[in-house]
């Protein structure tokens, strides 16, 4: 059974995904700017390719519907996906490029 945990630590959010008792992705957000961070997104490398990452990004972006997201796209050193591909993935949510940074805005 999959289950969500947002947990508020500081400024910042937890956003998790746990399976049958183990957590398969989570994803930090943190006041930034004039909206809010996004930082490690990561999923269990033996539960990749399920959608669990897509999960927690469409929850992170229903979550801040009111504010801009930022992100700072990074493949982690065991390269599941390119950078280029990490990019156009993020893209594909409405996230627009500005300089260093991926911005979505409020709809």
């Amino acid at each position: 059974m999959t289950e969500w945990a947002n947990v508020q630590v500081t400024a910042a959010t937890l956003f998790t995904i746990d399976d049958s008792g183990s957590t398969v992705c989570t994803a930090i957000a943190s006041h930034y700017m004039d909206g809010v961070q996004v930082f490690l997104l990561i999923t269990n490398p033996e539960r990749r390719n399920e959608g669990f990452a897509t999960e927690v990004i469409l929850r992170i972006l229903e979550h801040y519907n009111l504010t801009k997201v930022y992100l700072q796209p990074k493949a982690f050193a065991d390269k599941p996906m390119s950078d280029n591909d990490l990019f156009d993935w993020y893209l594909s949510f409405g996230f627009k490029a500005e300089g260093n940074m991926l911005v979505k805005y409020p709809e």
